[in-house]
């Protein structure tokens, strides 16, 4: 099977309607939909590098999806009632709202830290910066998300890019934000990679 080189959404259900709801709907630049039923999850989960960016999801089964996505800064959306197991989806009663919400996941901006073309997010200072999976995940969930094991690799991305941001962490729930006083702007020239 052909890995992903482009952030995935990852649509897990038994018939592929949703997925061509949303992939004809929210055509962008900056997510490829991919199909999978639960039964081909795991499968479907490894052809994303390193894995989905988000899953979007209906129907009562979610294959392998909570072992899969265990310590992984992966959010769930899911049409109707979430199956047993997934606890933490961001659930919704019909496919337009569905469609609303993972639209403005895909605007994100937050200081100007927003999602690069294909892979990784473009800085405020206009540096693209790439390799950051666990950033683009966390920026995937605005309003927060469980805490994951990989949560250190965000502050070394903030860190290495001279972002403005801080991670706090309240009640097992991980947000980016803008600090009250930000951090001293750092200015310097790198080459961007991996942009087309």
């Amino acid at each position: 099977m052909r890995q992903d080189s482009v952030r995935t959404v990852l649509v897990v259900a038994d018939k592929p309607y949703l997925w061509s709801a949303l992939s004809h709907n929210l055509h962008s630049q900056l997510i490829r939909f991919r199909w999978t039923p639960a039964a081909d999850l795991e499968t479907n989960w490894h052809a994303s590098r390193p894995w989905p960016w988000l899953i979007v999801g209906s129907g009562a089964q979610a294959g392998a999806l909570t072992t899969l996505a265990h310590d992984l800064p992966v959010p769930v959306l899911w049409l109707g009632s979430a199956p047993v197991g997934v606890e933490t989806a961001d659930v919704h009663d019909s496919w337009e709202g569905l469609a609303a919400d993972l639209r403005c996941r895909i605007g994100f901006n937050l200081g100007g830290l927003c999602f690069a073309p294909r892979r990784g997010v473009r800085t405020p200072q206009g540096v693209v910066a790439v390799d950051v999976p666990e950033l683009e995940g966390l920026m995937a969930a605005p309003a927060g998300m469980r805490a994951f094991g990989r949560l250190g690799l965000v502050q070394r991305a903030i860190d290495r890019y001279h972002l403005p941001f801080e991670v706090r962490t309240e009640g097992g729930v991980v947000a980016l934000y803008l600090p009250l006083e930000p951090r001293p702007l750092v200015v310097e020239a790198v080459d961007v990679v991996g942009t087309r």
